[in-house]
């Protein structure tokens, strides 16, 4: 059994390159998605949460790899 947490360890590495752009995008969905079709005030008090965790999630994801701290370089430089 000690292989599967290497094996799950190599995954999230490999999903983790991408992680960032796509929990953006489902952010800016979800968020776009509860303030035009859901009435609730509940669902848009969700979407304006969701729409700000878009504006957190997708800075960073927009930013050239010069300006990322040297922990981050250094795992993208290891992987590729």
């Amino acid at each position: 059994m000690p292989e599967r947490p290497a094996q799950a360890r190599t995954l999230l590495t490999v999903l983790a390159q991408g992680l960032l752009p796509r929990l953006a995008i489902a952010c800016f969905v979800a968020g776009i998605g509860f303030l035009t079709v859901a009435d609730a005030a509940w669902a848009h008090t969700l979407g304006v949460f969701c729409l700000f965790a878009f504006i957190v999630a997708a800075f960073p994801a927009t930013l050239p790899p010069e300006l990322l701290p040297a922990s981050i370089k250094n795992r993208s430089r290891d992987q590729g």
